[in-house]
């Protein structure tokens, strides 16, 4: 299993995904513990000036006027976390948490927030021992960070709270340390401000979405490929010239990979249509601002991976400590609410195309996709009523939580982005999407067998015929009424696993090998 040093190399999103699917292990990068070691002392000194420093000897919110004296601050820490621990809801996912807490431990790791680099090892402690702290997914208004989620977290640290142990038990919080062979940790300084405060938690949601989205939007192709030539239709619409007429990036790139998936395919063109349908033809113009799209919210959740969203944060030569703004979230909440179009995008081409593939009226292939009695069997009617209602469900999830705002703390608080409610639509929306590219997958795989049984001189694409024999391992042709869901949610995981993303990635290697083979024969033919 690989290692990330975290407050080493800048974080990535896969490389979060890749923690939070437990396929790589988190340890604090040395010198990160020296940096935070300094922040720590400069949160002492700052103390030792006796001047108003909010957090650590103020309070917070709108008492933020309120001076402590010594005895005041030590309690003080401790309190944050028992009374911003407000959250509601469902706990989020094992995964979500996983990286939150190394999203966390990264963020403190640069040294800005005054915290000791015991605070952050105490939070990989938990990651790699099993530990998932419950932290409902309802109480974040996306400003001053995720304070109620992250004082759900912050509270198993210090022994109270609940999370699930390795063993998959749910226990106290000081049972959870104990049972993973760890002690409650005692605050210092600012240490429960700087647990509380910042974007982790939404930016956690919104970055394994867009991991998820690439694998699901990968999957997409690989469907629309199928049904490309389980219709039969004619691919002069991917002609790349075409496409470097109106030259969007995502646009072109999306012509060239579907190229990939088709090539070779002698079942294309075969229905002799002059033009397809847009949810067939303009797929590289509907999914061009899906693929642009992606690159820029990834683009925005690199830098906040890699920021300080504390407040106040140590900065300049001398390390002051500036009050600011810093943990409003509305960039990540902007980010989550255009993933949340994005993935409504992807179910609305996906759903049309189940559409077309089923309808015997559009398609050419048997009503539902049913071969033998029909009418006795239903097929795969009821999987698209499955597709409609998730993609209406994503339609209404992609109208923007980041425009709302609700002011709180006496006024103190009164622009918030409400971010946790973008980024909570996002994760669902994109599921959906994946759940209905599932669908897709089930259907385009059924209706090109039964192309291909009607054409058998005719040859499938090397792209297609991959993904066909990696759709039948786990969902077998249906050949009569059985429980589709099950196959559903094979595919799922099919598409969680990455699997078409390896598929993909082959078609390209395998492209430019063949270039370079062709290339080194051409030399050595003039020689």
């Amino acid at each position: 299993m690989p290692t990330v040093r975290i407050g080493g190399a800048p974080l990535t999103v896969s490389v979060l995904d890749a923690i939070a699917a437990g396929h790589a292990r988190a340890v604090l990068e040395p010198a990160a513990q020296r940096r935070m070691t300094a922040g720590a002392r400069r949160a002492q000194r700052a103390i030792s000036r006796r001047r108003p420093i909010y957090g650590l000897n103020t309070g917070v919110g709108s008492f933020a006027e309120v001076p402590l004296d010594e005895a005041q601050r030590g309690a003080l820490q401790l309190n944050l976390l028992r009374s911003h621990a407000a959250g509601a809801g469902e706990p989020l996912p094992a995964e979500v948490v996983r990286a939150l807490l190394a999203l966390k431990a990264h963020t403190l790791a640069q040294g800005r927030s005054g915290v000791r680099p015991h605070v952050a090892r105490a939070l990989l402690r938990l990651l790699d021992r099993g530990v998932v702290p419950q932290v409902p997914d309802r109480g974040s208004l996306g400003a001053s960070g995720d304070l109620a989620p992250l004082a759900h977290l912050a509270l198993v640290l210090v022994g109270e709270g609940s999370a699930r142990t390795a063993d998959g038990r749910l226990r106290g919080g000081r049972a959870a340390l104990a049972a993973a062979g760890l002690s409650p940790l005692v605050l210092e300084g600012r240490e429960g401000i700087a647990l509380i405060n910042g974007t982790q938690v939404m930016t956690a949601l919104t970055a394994l979405a867009v991991a998820q989205a690439r694998r699901v939007v990968t999957a997409q192709r690989a469907a629309a490929a199928m049904a490309l030539e389980a219709m039969g239709c004619s691919d002069n619409f991917l002609t790349a010239a075409l496409h470097e007429a109106r030259p969007f990036r995502g646009q072109i790139e999306t012509a060239r990979l579907l190229r990939r998936w088709v090539e070779g395919s002698t079942l294309l063109g075969r229905a002799g249509r002059v033009q397809e349908s847009y949810s067939l033809r303009c797929m590289p113009q509907v999914l061009a601002p899906v693929l642009d799209g992606l690159a820029f919210i990834e683009s925005q959740l690199q830098t906040e991976l890699n920021a300080a969203s504390d407040n106040p944060l140590a900065v300049g030569p001398g390390g002051s400590f500036v009050s600011g703004g810093n943990f409003h979230g509305q960039s990540i909440a902007a980010a989550a609410d255009h993933l949340s179009l994005l993935g409504a995008t992807l179910c609305n081409l996906s759903e049309r195309q189940i559409n077309r593939l089923l309808n015997a009226h559009l398609s050419g292939l048997p009503p539902f996709l049913v071969e033998h009695q029909a009418g006795l069997n239903s097929g795969l009617m009821v999987a698209q009523y499955t597709a409609a209602a998730l993609t209406a469900e994503s339609r209404a999830l992609a109208h923007p939580s980041s425009v709302d705002t609700i002011s709180v703390s006496a006024d103190q608080e009164d622009l918030v982005p409400m971010g946790m409610g973008a980024a909570l639509h996002c994760r669902t929306v994109i599921g959906h999407a994946t759940t209905v590219v599932a669908i897709h997958l089930l259907v385009a795989a059924q209706a090109l067998e039964i192309h291909q049984r009607s054409s058998p001189t005719a040859r499938t694409a090397r792209g297609t015929r991959a993904a066909l024999r990696a759709i039948r391992k786990v969902a077998p042709p249906m050949t009569t009424d059985r429980v589709v869901s099950t196959d559903i949610a094979a595919l799922r995981r099919l598409i969680d696993s990455g699997s078409f993303l390896t598929l993909e990635s082959r078609l390209s290697a395998s492209r430019r090998h063949g270039r370079e083979a062709s290339a080194r024969k051409a030399s050595e033919s003039t020689r």
